[in-house]
């Protein structure tokens, strides 16, 4: 019986470090995802030049997070036609990360080339961000996992 306890506590600090692990990999995702939602989200508002609300609409489809947190976001402007797209996140988000709100403020009023310097300017921004969490995954992720599985085999080694 202590052994398996044994082996459980060391799994499980095995476990903790490849929660680590997987927790930066999921921000860097994320980053990246969105990177690919501005890219695609500029070009469907210089091409097509749909409102605010449908440009977002067919923009939809980069990570299941981003499209439920819009989804949410659209359906509430519906709702409330005096919502701004920067005011629905914020209702439905509870995010206060500064490139999130910059963005949405961005593509909230003004005219187009408003909306697209403020799209870039946030690109720019999550460009930036994407390459600390990727840089911080590369350094600290196996780094994370490794410390994990050698915490939890000193553990085992110790209560043995």
């Amino acid at each position: 019986m202590a052994l398996a306890v044994t082996l459980m506590a060391g799994l499980a600090c095995g476990m903790l470090g490849m929660l680590a692990t997987a927790k930066l990999r999921k921000e860097e995702t994320l980053l990246f995802a969105w990177i690919r939602f501005i890219k695609r989200f500029q070009t469907t508002l210089k091409t097509r030049r749909l409102p605010i609300c449908e440009a977002l609409q067919a923009c939809l489809g980069e990570h299941p997070l981003i499209d439920i947190q819009l989804n949410r976001a659209l359906r509430l402007m519906a709702e409330n036609p005096s919502l701004t797209i920067a005011e629905a996140y914020q209702q439905i988000c509870t995010e206060t990360d500064s490139l999130y709100v910059t963005l949405f403020q961005g593509i909230s009023e003004g005219t187009l080339e408003k909306r697209l310097a403020a799209l870039e300017m946030s690109l720019l921004s999550f460009v930036a961000a994407y390459e600390k969490a990727k840089a911080a995954y590369e350094k600290n992720g196996r780094l994370f996992q490794n410390l994990g599985w050698l915490g939890g085999l000193a553990l085992v080694l110790l209560l043995i």
